[in-house]
Formats: C-alpha cells, sequence, structure tokens
C-alpha cells in the first residue's frame, strides 16, 4: 500500500459559534487529484443550514483555487455519502470519476428524499461519471475507501496513507470523539441507521484505524479540526 503526495483539510461552510466544520478533503497522489465531497451546494450560498452559513468564500471552488487546483484539474472524487452537505457540488467536476459505494447509490436513488426533501440534481446530473464500487477499494497510491455502513448504508470511509503518517477520514460514520467508542457509540439525529448498525460502522473504522497506525479525523468536530492544519497548509 504505497503513499499519497498531499493531504489537505477544506471546511466548505463558515465556521459556526462551536467550530465545528463542514469537511472536505483534497489529495495530491502522483498523477491523481483526488476530491473527497463537495460541499453544501452552489445555489445555497447566502443560506443557512444547521446553523452554518454558506458562503462564496467558503465554496469549494473557491476553496481549490487558494492552492491552484481547478475544477477540472481534479480526476477522481471521492463521495463518502450523498448527504447534501457532502455531495452538494459533485456535477461540477466534469472530468473526474465518482467513486460511489453501488450500494448506497442504490440505497440513494430509493431513500435519499426521506433525508432532504428529494433527490439533488448535484449528483443525479448526467454529467456525472460514475464509478459505484463494492467493498474497500484502493483509489491510489495511499488512498483506500472503506466501506462501513452506519450513518448511512455502506457509507464509506477514506484511509490515506502519507510518508510518515496516516489518516482514517471516518465522515460522518463517526462524527465527533464522543461517539468514537463502538461500545458507547449512540444513533445521533443524523444517522439513519439503527444502533446495531452505526456501532458496526464506528468499530471497523476504528478497527482499521489501529491496524493502520492511523489517526481518526471525525467528521465534524470543531475541538479537532481546530488542532489541524487547514488550508493552505497541508501535510505530507
Amino acid at each position: 500500500f504505497k503513499s499519497a503526495d498531499k493531504l489537505y483539510f477544506i471546511n466548505t461552510a463558515d465556521d459556526r459559534e462551536d467550530g465545528v466544520p463542514v469537511p472536505a478533503y483534497l489529495i495530491k497522489s502522483g498523477p491523481h487529484t483526488i476530491l473527497v465531497d463537495s460541499g453544501f451546494p452552489e445555489a445555497q450560498i447566502g443560506q443557512v443550514h444547521f446553523g452554518w452559513r454558506v458562503s462564496r468564500e467558503r465554496f469549494i471552488l473557491t476553496q481549490l483555487a487558494r492552492i491552484g487546483v481547478r475544477a477540472e484539474d481534479v480526476d477522481l472524487l471521492i463521495a463518502t455519502h450523498l448527504d447534501p452537505d457532502h455531495a452538494g457540488n459533485h456535477q461540477l467536476f466534469t472530468n473526474a470519476t465518482v467513486i460511489c459505494q453501488r450500494a448506497h447509490h442504490a440505497w440513494a436513488s430509493l431513500h435519499l428524499h426521506e433525508r432532504t426533501g428529494g433527490p439533488g440534481a448535484e449528483w443525479t446530473s448526467p454529467a456525472i461519471h460514475w464509478q459505484l464500487v463494492e467493498g474497500d477499494t484502493d483509489v491510489a497510491d495511499g488512498v483506500r475507501v472503506i466501506v462501513c455502513g452506519g450513518h448511512v448504508p455502506a457509507h464509506q470511509g477514506v484511509l490515506v496513507r502519507l510518508p510518515g503518517m496516516a489518516f482514517l477520514l471516518a465522515i460522518d460514520a463517526i462524527p465527533n470523539a464522543g461517539v468514537a467508542d463502538p461500545l458507547t457509540r449512540h444513533v445521533t439525529r443524523a444517522d439513519f441507521g439503527l444502533l446495531d448498525e452505526v456501532r458496526a460502522g464506528t468499530r471497523r473504522l476504528i478497527e482499521v484505524a489501529e491496524l493502520e497506525h492511523a489517526t481518526v479525523i471525525y467528521g465534524h468536530d470543531g475541538e479537532q479540526w481546530g488542532g489541524l492544519k487547514t488550508l493552505p497548509e497541508g501535510y505530507g
């Protein structure tokens, strides 16, 4: 399992009072420029969701431009799951192959309206080039998706190996440090899964992180985020 070159942490929504972010991630690995999730939809700029204000300054394309990355440079986009704060702008990356778990894409196509009020044009667009995978999959050198479920069916985290370090991007399967213990993990108001499912998903990611000696990055944890190097700085 070779190493990627660089990992950037990006907050795609203006900070809430509690500092909780809406993360996306940019990975450089050899010839590949890989985006993990894409933030709230551009159409929602100026709106407030769950305390986050969606702004032009935090919009994913504005953020990527800070490190010289354009939409057309992204050739792989990992869709961890299709909630609107994670999949709002997939259709803008027309040169990218979008990697999603087949089971999650099928579930979202039938059921995501229960969470969002309707399927999002941002991920049902014909401009999106899907690669539907089944289970853990190596995406590029140092980058592997880890299917875990829990938060939603077939949710996937992302393992990123860099020279001398590794990160496990848990996304919403482990949203914060308070639910990182599989034995005491409870169902949050955002989780679609049942208790056994969310605990199994948490356990899967913690076990992978321990095996790979990886730092777990929680999905929406303001305290942890405040201690990380964020865009334009990066790791690697």
